[in-house]
């Protein structure tokens, strides 16, 4: 089984993705920081992304613990998503 995964801000907490067994994940145009737990066992593929642990620059969430994930300007995450997603 093969799941997309695709547009996703994701801070804090205990771990951001379970997958079953012989399963994979396909990480798209997707934010996940503060989760220090990593991905386990598995390796997702990830393109256009930013996850903590695979590299560590700050995505620069305007508010995260009141829940605002809006990107700040001169966050290195603008306009760097999959050019042909909408």
């Amino acid at each position: 089984m093969s799941n997309l995964i695709d547009w996703i801000e994701f801070s804090g907490g205990s771990g951001a993705i379970t997958l079953a067994h012989n399963s994979s994940a396909n990480i798209n145009n997707s934010i996940f920081w503060g989760n220090n737990n990593g991905f386990g066992i598995f390796e997702p593929s990830v393109s256009y992304s930013l996850i903590q642990g695979i590299e560590d620059t700050d995505p620069l969430f305007v508010d995260p613990s009141n829940g605002d994930y809006s990107l700040q300007a001169g966050s290195p995450c603008i306009d760097t998503g999959n050019p042909s997603s909408e």
